[in-house]
């Protein structure tokens, strides 16, 4: 059933500001390792574009938790995010663009989003960039427990073991 965002934009409104911060974090975070597929074509440099992300998204998380986390923290992660989809952008045009790229994009602007909406200038505003963390991840997650009630799909489970691989470890 596709998503009632009318309806999500007005729930968001009403929620407190850090849960508005979190629904963001855990969108971006259910798309993320699709930037894992990306190095099939652009090579290893997508993990670092993954790990840009994966830190913007535990930016905002912290936050959410409520943790002190700056606005120049903030203002870095979102910056982060951005600069991963410069970096893709570029080896866009140097390799021409992967399979995955839109995908991809749309999972760095879920990234920049959240922090977006936790650096946001009001609730009103943190709720509007929270709806586009959702659109740009396509779905809306469910508020607590697994990123995927129904079992992960297997593009995340093997993005998330490549990206581990990749990075050598842990990657909280």
């Amino acid at each position: 059933m596709p998503t009632d965002w009318p309806t999500l934009e007005a729930a968001l409104l009403k929620m407190p500001r850090r849960e508005v911060v979190s629904l963001a974090a855990r969108a971006a975070e259910r798309v993320a390792p699709v930037l894992a597929q990306a190095a099939d074509h652009y090579g290893p440099e997508a993990f670092e574009w993954l790990h840009a992300l994966t830190a913007t998204i535990r930016t905002a998380q912290r936050y959410s938790a409520g943790e002190p986390v700056t606005r120049f923290a903030l203002d870095l992660a979102s910056d982060a995010a951005r600069c991963a989809a410069n970096a893709m952008a570029s080896a866009a045009q140097t390799l021409g663009p992967a399979a995955c790229h839109e995908a991809c994009e749309d999972a760095i602007a879920a990234a920049a989003f959240a922090a977006d909406a936790a650096r946001a200038k009001s609730p009103a505003h943190a709720a509007g960039r929270a709806m586009q963390a959702c659109r740009a991840a396509g779905d809306v997650p469910p508020a607590s427990g697994p990123l995927w009630p129904d079992g992960e799909p297997g593009w995340f489970t093997q993005g998330m073991a490549r990206y581990r691989f990749a990075v050598g470890g842990e990657t909280s």
